[in-house]
């Protein structure tokens, strides 16, 4: 079992819509959503990335978590930072940050 179709239709998208965001037939993203198929990795890309969420909940590996699941979080974060090739020094500005903010609410557990 596969959640394409329930992603999709989270997103308020049509097979139609989806498929030609993904670049593949109306017929070929029926097939995934029914199994008789499953994506090849190009598409699973794009379809991840239409859909905001990983392959894993895609495929039926793991479960959604609309709150966002630290999964989805890295997924965004990582997608994010490649889409704005950032230099070297700025990545490690932005970790030694969420350094920071980790032992901040550290603290503020204790």
């Amino acid at each position: 079992m596969n959640n394409i179709k329930n992603a999709r239709k989270a997103k308020g998208l049509t097979q139609t819509e989806l498929a030609k965001i993904v670049g593949v037939t109306q017929g070929n993203l029926s097939a995934w959503e029914t199994d008789r198929w499953k994506p090849d990795m190009d598409s699973l890309k794009k379809l991840c990335e239409a859909l905001n969420c990983s392959a894993d909940y895609l495929l039926g590996q793991e479960p959604l978590d609309h709150s966002g699941s630290i999964n989805n979080i890295y997924f965004h974060l990582a997608k994010e930072m490649e889409e704005m090739q950032l230099p070297e020094s700025d990545i490690e500005k932005i970790l030694d940050f969420a350094r920071y903010m980790k032992q901040k609410n550290d603290q503020i557990k204790k």
